[in-house]
Formats: structure tokens, C-alpha cells, sequence
């Protein structure tokens, strides 16, 4: 596996709005090479199909086994690029070659995991059936795309847990009129149904207390701190709240507090 020796693994966290306390984490992908770190969604390399697969089965594995390790002290998301996958037959495979016991450990985690992707693209289709397939025992997590072709109608073909807020729309949202309209719109609906509303991308405390008052249970950004490494977002599990955007100081502080039991 190549392509999987160049990558890493980090943790966006995520925290409640209400309190501000960290209570799950985006795994991000960390592409490792020459011209230096790149952090994006984990998702494909974009130099071949088999590749991709090993790179989503790990994202998916590293997931599954931080989610069986906290337990009840936090939930991960873990991002799925819907192009790379098709059927997801090839996916299936290597995650019921890596687990002894694929059913029971999705049982034993359920929605703990949540599984993150978007609607856009004309191949994301295909995987739809794979999606709610994953959505049996986990949970599911789709951004809200404002341009290309993923519409708000092709989340009728999936069973929601948890609706994504881009960073594209939230930049802004506590001083533009027609993003905050869009935005109470979409809470609204939400709330209805019974699923979390996730902001992305929050840079201020203005723009944090603005969501907050609109009924958005959950954030992440800037204004909570950048991607991590699974020890230190364990670290700043045990305390509890974001960091803020200079990570450096505080978490040399934060080494003293015991990381999560083994």
C-alpha cells in the first residue's frame, strides 16, 4: 500500500456549542510528502482507484478503532469521498479482511461514528445505497453544498443524522442578512427532524454566539483550534474545551494532564 505509507491521520475537534466543551472529532487525512503536509478530508489519492480504497478502508479502521477506544467519552466523524467509491464493494472487502468481527464492532460503536460526506458529484449516486447501508449501525453526516450538483432533494434518498454547514456559509453569517435567513431556514427544518446541525469553519466569537442563539448544537473551526494527532486530541478531550487557534503553548501545558485510559 503506497499511497498509505504517505499519510496521517489528525482530529479537527468539534464542540458543543452550548458549553463550548470539545465532544467529538473530524478525522482529517494528512498527505505526508516532499513538497511538504497537506490537510484535507479523508478522502482518495488521486493517483489510482485501489489507492483510494486503501486510503478510505484506513480512514475508516483508524475511526472505527478511536470510536471503540473512547467509547462513551466522544464521537469521530470520518469523511467518505463518494467518487472513489462507487458500489463501496471493494471498501466492504477490506474492512471485513481487517475485522475479525466487522458486525460486532459496528454494533458496539453505532452512531459513535458518524460517516461524513457530501452529495456532489454525478458518481456520489452510486454510492447512495452503500451510505445508508453504513447508516444501519452508524451515523451519517452530509455538507451542505452550496454550488455543483448536490441538492437538497437527493437528501430524501438518505437517512440524516447530521447536517454540515459549510465554512463557505458561515463566513460572514453574523453580519449578511440573506446568509442568516438561509441559515434559520435550514435549522428550523432540521429541528423538526430531528437532526444535529454542524457549523464548519467558525473563526469568531461573534460568529459562534450568533449560531448559538439560532439553535446550532454543534461547531468547529478556527476560533476551537487545528487538526490534531489522535494523542494530542486526547489530551484536549480529558480538558474538555478548544484550545483556540495558537495550539502550540497551551497543549505543552495540557501534556501534564493524563491522556485517555488504553
Amino acid at each position: 500500500m503506497r499511497g498509505i505509507d504517505r499519510l496521517a491521520f489528525t482530529l479537527q475537534p468539534v464542540v458543543a456549542l452550548a458549553t463550548e466543551r470539545v465532544v467529538g472529532g473530524d478525522l482529517v487525512l494528512a498527505s505526508l510528502s516532499g513538497a511538504g503536509r497537506e490537510e484535507r478530508a479523508c478522502e482518495a489519492p488521486p493517483d489510482g482507484q485501489d489507492q483510494g480504497h486503501d486510503a478510505l478502508g484506513e480512514g475508516l479502521l483508524k475511526a472505527f478503532a478511536l470510536a471503540d477506544r473512547w467509547q462513551n467519552q466522544a464521537w469521530i466523524s470520518a469523511g467518505l469521498s463518494l467518487g472513489a467509491l462507487g458500489s463501496g464493494r471493494a471498501l466492504w472487502a477490506k474492512l471485513s479482511c481487517s475485522v475479525a468481527d466487522l458486525d460486532g464492532l459496528r454494533r458496539r460503536v453505532g452512531h459513535r461514528l458518524l460517516i461524513r460526506s457530501s452529495l456532489e458529484g454525478a458518481a456520489a449516486a452510486a454510492s447512495f445505497p452503500l451510505l445508508n447501508q453504513l447508516g444501519e449501525h452508524q451515523g451519517l453526516a452530509i455538507e451542505l453544498r452550496l454550488e455543483g450538483k448536490g441538492t437538497l432533494a437527493q437528501l430524501l434518498r438518505l437517512n440524516v443524522d447530521r447536517l454540515l454547514l459549510p465554512a463557505s456559509l458561515v463566513q460572514g453569517i453574523d453580519a449578511d442578512g440573506r446568509r442568516q435567513r438561509l441559515v434559520r431556514w435550514l435549522v428550523a427544518g432540521c429541528q423538526q427532524s430531528a437532526v444535529e446541525v454542524c457549523a464548519q469553519g467558525v473563526e469568531s466569537r461573534s460568529q459562534a454566539a450568533w449560531l448559538r442563539e439560532q439553535g446550532v448544537e454543534l461547531a468547529s473551526g478556527p476560533l476551537w483550534g487545528s487538526p490534531l494527532p489522535p494523542a494530542d486530541f486526547e489530551v484536549v478531550l480529558k480538558r474538555g474545551v478548544g484550545l483556540g487557534p495558537d495550539v502550540s503553548a497551551p497543549l505543552m501545558a495540557l501534556k501534564t494532564v493524563p491522556a485517555l485510559d488504553r
